[in-house]
């Protein structure tokens, strides 16, 4: 049987082949094959058959990186041993181009990738794939040979080598996962123990299955051939340590007749450099079937969780608790300090003088997640005693998140309680016109007329109030979660505790190492579980028929979620995407509508995770969507925003772009998706600062990926701005929000100036070039009748407010914005020219080269944030766009023009967060079509968000004579 492959093919983000590389016969070329695969409907097998070829063929895909391995055979295989091959090319790629693998990578480096492919494959048939063995044998020139020129390629050899080195290439054994040569200045060994756990809890809190899925990661810098010996040992020792360690999986370095002979000896020379040692997987629980009494004790968790449901007169309340174990591993000592048993300041979760290290292990990355049925429409009341809790409506999660500091208070227990809201059997659902909470029930209910049968009425409505109480104790059965899981990290503990003992160079069998070479020993423990802590709640029976099968359809949904997220969230997308899609709206034609203006958010509403609710409810649209921006971007811009830190997300580099691409992706979606077209829809779009970017991306005056680029040039060179004034200058710049009463808001704005002594259009002038940063302040936005934003040297403003509390006459409020940069202050002076170069020079999108980057007049107003007017020519646009990072952002002069002037009766705000919507609405008021006919303040920042929101827009479409 001729087993091999035939052909490997590589697409980029945009499935265009940028790579495909023949090995034998005569397989699909990559334009025929491409077609064909994507047939298929998402998602995708790893194997597919295609049948219709001719020969028939087996093809084989990796998604890695926004980029698509394609591997073809036409004769039978093992697949694993392909898809292995797969994983092993993005290693080599990775090794030898750097992470990530992006398609210009590949194609500028070809000669690279081909030798590499070439070996790895030979005619077809699989060889050699360790990295090391493929740094002997691959010729890398020029800048990439520079870059790896430390690691003694064959076309670099180091004077240095030696006599003895020589001879160790030459006589020394061929070992295909270790190069020859290696030299290091510092020599090290250290060990990376890291165990996944998993435990499945029953109602009462007793453990129904338990396993930990241990990885021993090894890292070897040493120079010559090393020969190591590892040694192991169990929380009884090693004479049980190969029962205890189930399904043990080595790297191929590992001499595996060491380890059948004595168990816990591993004997190996390493790769150079980082690799897995060793997997493996621990049953907690080994006696499921015995009679052991004390098998639960055996199972030592850092934490205990206990789901609590039906609470409350009326059963809709449910409690989440969580204890922390100050007891556990396996010297069953305390491990939370001498001065936090019985509470105090002194410990830690598992406290001690050095946190995690195994003498006191450390928790931290505590989440706790509750599903809920799909009947529940929300959660009034949600009451976290410590941490953080949200609740997503478009995923129906409710997630806890309990800071490090909360756990390092020595607390050992926390606790959540939370309401929830549902339809009931008999009542009608409550319509809200507006989509924002703003209809409410303005129906009488007392008796018409005082007569003789009031004290009946009043008895009969006692008896139905009571009837009332059993039917939502009845239903709210049905709302309650049914499981809740964990996640957490431990540092310094493992729940198998599998343990290093030792790992000692045998001076007699390694070669090369040196004199006076010692290698730092080193081993770290660490225990992750996302999710792995998963108990299950009791629901009990209810007397209808018609409750026994929501119950029902409840546990199916919850067993989904434990069993395949994918599965889980198809019916919610599906269900969401089918509302959207039977309500298709379009501008009527026959009739006048009220002037409608769009709006966008600015800095300060970024979210880690803020896409999730977009890509599980549109999972098609909103992945092309982000691949087209990674791709302006040139990286991963949608890693930093779904998975990055907080921290991470709100520098400004990263927090502009993100919150400009969200608001471009959520309004694409909105006209792919709800047939929302944007001009038939809106008069005049506006941007609160970062925002403009948006709305003139809407009103048709920037593309899109030109102001991808704009904003992300923009936010660089604000950040690089306040770094040089901090180096250059000293002192801390920030932002401050001043909120005041309406009647003294002129007053305080005039006082203001009298300190600063220029105006907004001042900070063109040299007078206030020539200020010092540290000297610099100014007013950045104007947001509502009661609220300002000061800007510039912190030093400076907190002068301003004392001289203003001193001599104005009352007492403002002042906030400090978490804000890294002084924006919209004379300090941004280099993003000035920065922008003044960027919107005067030519279009980045293909098919657009060569025009200019502004297109005037585009398909609707937009709104300035300096003149808080309309932009009235492409000259306007870019004096005013550049203009904009130093002067004040007028967003309450333009809604006032917007309401007062145009007359603008509906505002829709597109993006994350609903601060855009608040301030609007603190103007205009938050109008509905319940109080002011053709008026009403919208926002869309959630999938769950958008029937509702176009129904209300459908239902102000026609303008009424009275408010012509």
């Amino acid at each position: 049987m001729n087993s091999v492959i035939e052909a490997l093919h590589i697409y980029d983000e945009h499935k265009r082949a940028i790579l495909s590389h023949t090995y034998t016969s005569r397989p699909l070329s990559a334009a025929h094959l491409l077609p064909l695969y994507l047939e298929h409907p998402v998602p995708r097998p790893s194997l597919i058959y295609l049948s219709n070829t001719n020969p028939p063929t087996l093809v084989f895909s990796l998604d890695h990186a926004n980029l698509l391995y394609l591997a073809t055979t036409s004769s039978d295989i093992e697949p694993l041993l392909v898809l292995e091959f797969l994983h092993r090319v993005i290693d080599a790629l990775e090794e030898f181009l750097g992470a990530p693998i992006l398609a210009h990578k590949i194609e500028a480096n070809y000669d690279v990738v081909a030798q590499l492919l070439t070996e790895m494959c030979d005619a077809g048939t699989i060889s050699t794939t360790e990295p090391n063995a493929l740094r002997d044998v691959i010729e890398v020139e020029g800048i990439l040979g520079k870059l790896l020129g430390s690691i003694n390629l064959p076309t670099k050899a180091l004077a240095s080598s030696g006599t003895a080195s020589s001879l160790i290439a030459q006589n020394g054994p061929s070992l295909p996962w270790r190069r020859a040569n290696v030299r290091h200045t510092s020599n090290e060994l250290y060990a990376d123990v890291v165990e996944t756990l998993s435990v499945t809890l029953a109602p009462s809190g007793r453990p129904i299955a338990a396993f930990a899925n241990g990885t021993i990661a090894f890292t070897s810098k040493v120079s010559g051939v090393p020969d190591i010996a590892v040694s192991l040992t169990g929380p009884s020792g090693k004479h049980n340590l190969k029962s205890i360690m189930e399904l043990p999986v080595f790297h191929p370095c590992v001499r595996l007749s060491r380890w059948k002979d004595s168990p816990g000896e591993l004997s190996f020379i390493p790769p150079d450099g980082r690799f897995i040692l060793a997997g493996y997987e621990v049953d907690l629980l080994p006696f499921t079937n015995g009679k052991n009494s004390n098998m639960n004790h055996n199972l030592k968790l850092p934490l205990s969780i206990e789901v609590r449901t039906g609470l409350g007169s009326v059963g809709s309340d449910f409690e989440i608790r969580l204890n922390i174990n100050k007891i556990f591993g396996s010297t069953g000592q305390s491990m939370a300090g001498p001065s936090s048993r019985g509470g105090g300041g002194g410990g830690r979760g598992f406290g001690g003088p050095h946190a995690g290290t195994a003498a006191s292990p450390l928790l931290q990355d505590v989440v706790v997640s509750v599903p809920l049925p799909s009947d529940v429409r929300s959660l009034s009341d949600v009451r976290p005693s410590r941490g953080d809790a949200s609740y997503s409506p478009a995923d129906n999660i409710l997630e806890w998140h309990i800071p490090a500091k909360e756990l390092s208070a020595g607390m050992s227990y926390f606790g959540l309680r939370c309401t929830v809201a549902g339809p009931l059997v008999d009542d009608a659902v409550e319509e809200d016109p507006s989509g924002f909470g703003l209809g409410k029930d303005y129906s009488y209910d007392e008796p018409y007329q005082g007569s003789i049968t009031h004290h009946k009425s009043k008895e009969q409505t006692k008896g139905s109030e009571e009837e009332r109480d059993l039917r939502k104790v009845a239903q709210n059965k049905i709302l309650m979660p049914s499981s809740a899981s964990v996640s957490f990290s431990v540092k310094g503990w493992t729940p198998s505790g599998i343990k290093v003992e030792s790992i000692v160079v045998d001076p007699k069998k390694s070669r090369g190492l040196g004199e006076g070479i010692k290698p730092y020993k080193g081993v770290k423990y660490l225990t992750i579980s996302k999710g792995g802590v998963v108990m299950s709640t009791l629901v009990s029976p209810l007397c209808c028929s018609a409750a026994r099968t929501a119950v029902t359809s409840v546990s199916v949904r919850a067993l989904s979620l434990r069993s395949s997220a994918a599965l889980s969230y198809a019916p919610a997308s599906v269900q969401i995407q089918h509302q959207l899609g039977c309500r298709r709206h379009g501008s009527t034609a026959s009739n006048r509508r009220p002037r409608t203006a769009i709006f966008f958010p600015g800095q300060g509403v970024q979210k880690v995770g803020m896409l999730t609710p977009w890509l599980e409810a549109f999972p098609r649209s909103a992945s092309m969507i982000l691949e087209e921006i990674d791709s302006y971007m040139g990286y991963k811009l949608s890693d930093v925003i779904q998975n990055g830190t907080n921290r991470t997300l709100t520098l400004t580099p990263n927090a502009q772009p993100a919150i400009m691409a969200t608001s471009i992706l959520i309004l694409r979606i909105l006209e792919q998706e709800c047939g929302f077209k944007t001009v038939e829809r809106a008069d005049v779009s506006l941007g609160h600062s970062l925002g403009e970017f948006a709305a003139l991306v809407a009103a048709g005056v920037l593309e899109f990926e030109d102001a991808l680029y704009m904003v992300r040039r923009r936010a660089e060179s604000m950040a690089e701005a306040t770094q040089k004034a901090r180096e250059k200058y000293g002192g801390e710049y920030g932002m401050v929000a001043v909120v005041t009463e309406p009647k003294y808001l002129s007053t305080l704005v005039e006082a203001i100036d009298d300190f600063v002594g220029y105006r907004s259009a001042g900070t063109r002038s040299e007078s206030a070039d020539s200020r010092k940063p540290i000297d610099q302040v100014l007013i950045a936005n104007i947001n509502s009748k009661n609220q300002i934003v000061l800007s510039g040297s912190m030093h400076k403003i907190k002068e301003l407010i004392a001289h203003v509390r001193q001599f104005l006459g009352h007492d403002p409020r002042a906030v400090q914005l978490n804000s890294d940069s002084p924006f919209h202050s004379p300090i941004m002076w280099p993003a000035y020219y920065v922008m003044r170069d960027l919107v005067s020079g030519k279009s980045r999108v293909k098919g657009r080269e060569g025009k200019d980057i502004i297109s005037f007049p585009g398909t609707m107003e937009c709104i300035s944030n300096v003149t808080a007017r309309p932009f009235a020519s492409a000259s306007d646009v870019q004096e005013l766009l550049a203009r904009q990072c130093l002067e004040t952002v007028r967003w309450w002069d333009s809604i006032k023009y917007l309401d007062q002037e145009q007359k603008v009766r509906r505002w829709i705000g597109i993006g994350p967060g609903k601060v855009g919507r608040n301030l609007v609405g603190k103007e205009v008021g938050m109008r509905g079509v319940d109080t002011v006919k053709g008026g009403g303040v919208f926002a869309i920042t959630d999938p769950v968000e958008i029937d509702e929101v176009l129904r209300g827009l459908e239902k102000t479409e026609v303008l009424t004579e009275e408010e012509e």
